[in-house]
């Protein structure tokens, strides 16, 4: 079974390269390249150290591509929806995590 983390790696990784794709394809390349980086460096980030910064990140970046997504032009409502999608899950996840690293910390504590 997957667990959260892993997801959460596999949700940055598909849209670090997601935004690498997108690069050739929109006018604004240098925004792609720049949330390419943002995603892929939050999860080196968190894979390496397990940072709940590395999670906000991943969290603020998953929302604001599932924000912007039905905004997108030119391109097939499929894209929008799997977009959409992407970013919704990535919030899930991201929050899911947060979750739970802060219950696992309160039990740590008591």
């Amino acid at each position: 079974m997957l667990n959260l983390r892993n997801a959460l790696i596999t949700l940055g990784l598909v849209f670090g390269a997601w935004e690498a794709f997108d690069i050739f394809w929109i006018d604004v390349w240098e925004m792609a390249l720049l949330f390419s980086v943002l995603f892929l460096a939050c999860t080196v980030w968190y894979w390496r150290r397990e940072s709940r910064a590395a999670v906000a990140g991943i969290l603020v970046l998953s929302a604001f591509e599932a924000a912007a997504a039905p905004e997108l032009k030119n391109v097939m409502t499929v894209t929008k929806v799997a977009d959409f999608s992407l970013g919704l899950a990535g919030v899930i996840c991201a929050l899911a995590v947060l979750v739970t690293q802060l219950r696992a910390r309160r039990t740590l504590t008591a």
